[in-house]
């Protein structure tokens, strides 16, 4: 059988190249920069849009494409919600599968609109703990998690990259080279990943004095698996959103693009940042009015409305946990 704590080598990948760049004082600068960008770019041209018109095209979208864009938003979080499942298994808690993946749906929809701190560590911490999980093992499944969501980022923006399907605005100067560049160092860092579960899979070694383990190739094509669906599915909400006016892999690489800087600038739900680029990227070919309308569509679909839900499935929790409060048997690991 599969030994699952050799689930966990892209999250030591991840920390090892965290401890290499003093990534603290980038993200500052970084922070500023955008942020000074993105607040420059929609108080400019904030002034001269039509909101008039905006609000006339979100009124007339149909039930029809609210719901399709709903569905794939309920799928996404359902895609997500399987991440903490390997935590599960590598830490070895005996909480239900349904409970853990409602845990995670919740912090997902938390850390989207209020930030990593938040969502992925502060609610999964409280409600981990709550139901008698270890700090240190709800830390392994939060980097589990993670190294799976970023795997996935890897190959979908690899691609996308690689094959040259992004077109970035002029007026950011960017060398045309440089995301091709990008995406083949991203493929690489995937196929290294994969190559070694394949020739070393279901194996442990030492590493600068830290044991660690490769899950076999199996194991590792469904974290990559489920970590590309669920960035493929956010490009799809968006894209129905937009009406398809735009092409799949146009919309794909908003998401892609924006939620890396929203990252960088640290501001909560990349407010700001997912506007400025998706103008930067979609108007010249959409129009400001409709990519507005999009935008602010997407936000309510899958941002606000997962969120609203998430508030009243933690209170749910939160009411449970305090009735099973001062109860044995709960949350022991297994044996």
């Amino acid at each position: 059988m599969m030994n699952m704590r050799c689930l966990t080598l892209p999250t030591v990948w991840f920390a090892d190249l965290k401890s290499r760049i003093d990534w603290a004082r980038v993200g500052k600068w970084f922070s500023v920069v955008l942020l000074l960008a993105a607040g420059y770019m929609i108080v400019t041209r904030a002034r001269d849009v039509d909101w008039q018109a905006v609000w006339s095209v979100i009124q007339s979208y149909s039930w029809l494409e609210l719901l399709a864009a709903g569905m794939l938003t309920a799928c996404g979080f359902a895609v997500y919600s399987t991440f903490d499942l390997f935590g599960r298994h590598y830490t070895g808690h005996d909480l239900q599968r349904p409970r853990v993946m409602l845990i995670t749906a919740i912090s997902y929809a938390f850390n989207l609109t209020l930030g990593s701190i938040v969502g992925a560590a502060g609610i999964r911490l409280r409600l981990y703990q709550q139901l008698g999980v270890k700090g240190a093992d709800v830390a392994r499944i939060i980097a589990i998690s993670v190294g799976i969501n970023w795997l996935g980022y890897a190959l979908v923006a690899g691609v996308l990259f690689a094959a040259n399907l992004v077109s970035l605005p002029d007026a950011w100067h960017v060398n045309p080279a440089t995301l091709p560049t990008i995406g083949w160092a991203l493929l690489s860092i995937v196929a290294a990943y994969i190559g070694t579960t394949a020739f070393k899979g279901d194996t442990q070694f030492s590493l600068r004095g830290k044991d660690l383990c490769v899950p076999r190739l199996a194991a590792a094509l469904v974290q990559l698996a489920l970590g590309c669906a669920n960035w493929l599915i956010m490009g799809g909400v968006l894209y129905c959103l937009m009406r398809t006016e735009a092409s799949y892999p146009l919309t794909l690489s908003v998401v892609m693009v924006a939620s890396v800087a929203g990252i960088i600038s640290r501001i909560p739900g990349g407010i700001g940042i997912l506007e400025a680029t998706s103008i930067a990227i979609l108007a010249p070919q959409l129009g400001e009015t409709k990519v507005l309308a999009g935008i602010l569509a997407y936000r309510a679909v899958y941002y606000l409305s997962p969120l609203a839900l998430a508030t009243l499935g933690l209170l749910a929790l939160e009411a449970a946990n305090r009735k099973r409060h001062g109860k044995k048997g709960y949350g022991k690991k297994r044996a």
